[in-house]
C-alpha cells in the first residue's frame, strides 16, 4: 500500500521542467546600474552643493545690505545728533551774545551819567548841541566836539571803543580816530593829553 501511494504520488508528480535556464546574474549590468546610480547620487550631490552655495551668496548678500542699512542708519542719527548740537550751540552763542549785550547795556547805565555829564560839560563849552553831535553834520566845530566828547569818555567811563561808538552812532574805528585826532589838536595848541 505504502508503495502504490508513493507510485501513485510520483507519477501524479510533474517533474521540473529545467527549460529556463538557470539564474545567472549579469555582474556588467549591475555595475551599470551602481555607476548610474552613483551618478545620480552624486549629480543629487552636486546639486545640492549648488543651491546650498547659492544659499550662502543669498545669504553674505543679504548679511551685507543689512550692514549697509544699519551704518545709513546710524549715518543718519549721527547726522541728526549734529544738527541738533549745532542748533544748541546756535542757541547758547545767541544767549551768551545776549548775556554780553545786557552786560553793556547794564554797563552803560552804570556810567551813563557820567558819559551824559562829559557830553552836558563839552558841549556846553563847545557851545554845540547835542543833537548834532550825534548827528551827520560835518562842521569843525561840531567834529571837534565829538572828538572831545570820545577821548573824555574813553579816559573817564572805562567803556571800550565800541561801547561808546554804538553810544554816539558811529563805528569803534572811528572812536579811535577821534581820540587820536583830539590829542593832535590839543598838542598843536599847546596842551599835551596822556595817551590812552
Amino acid at each position: 500500500m505504502f508503495a502504490a501511494y508513493g507510485a501513485r504520488t510520483a507519477a501524479n508528480a510533474k517533474p521540473k521542467e529545467r527549460s529556463e535556464q538557470p539564474h545567472v546574474v549579469d555582474l556588467a549590468a549591475l555595475r551599470r546600474q551602481r555607476a548610474l546610480l552613483r551618478s545620480d547620487t552624486n549629480a543629487q550631490k552636486k546639486r545640492i552643493e549648488e543651491q546650498r552655495a547659492i544659499i550662502a551668496k543669498e545669504k553674505a548678500i543679504a548679511d551685507e545690505m543689512i550692514a549697509k542699512a544699519r551704518a545709513a542708519s546710524q549715518a543718519i542719527r549721527a547726522r541728526e545728533r549734529e544738527v541738533a548740537r549745532a542748533a544748541l550751540q546756535r542757541k547758547i552763542d545767541a544767549l551768551e551774545t545776549e548775556m554780553q549785550v545786557l552786560g553793556e547795556i547794564e554797563a552803560a547805565q552804570r556810567y551813563s551819567t557820567p558819559f551824559k555829564a562829559i557830553e552836558r560839560r563839552l558841549c556846553k563849552a563847545l557851545n554845540v548841541r547835542a543833537a548834532d553831535v550825534y548827528g551827520n553834520r560835518g562842521d569843525r566845530k561840531i567834529v571837534f566836539a565829538r572828538q572831545a566828547i570820545a577821548y573824555w569818555a574813553l579816559r573817564l567811563t572805562g567803556f571800550s571803543t565800541p561801547q561808546i561808538g554804538r553810544i554816539m552812532n558811529r563805528d569803534h574805528t572811528t572812536i579811535v580816530h577821534a581820540k587820536q585826532a583830539y590829542r593832535e589838536k590839543r598838542a598843536a595848541s599847546g596842551r599835551h593829553l596822556r595817551k590812552i
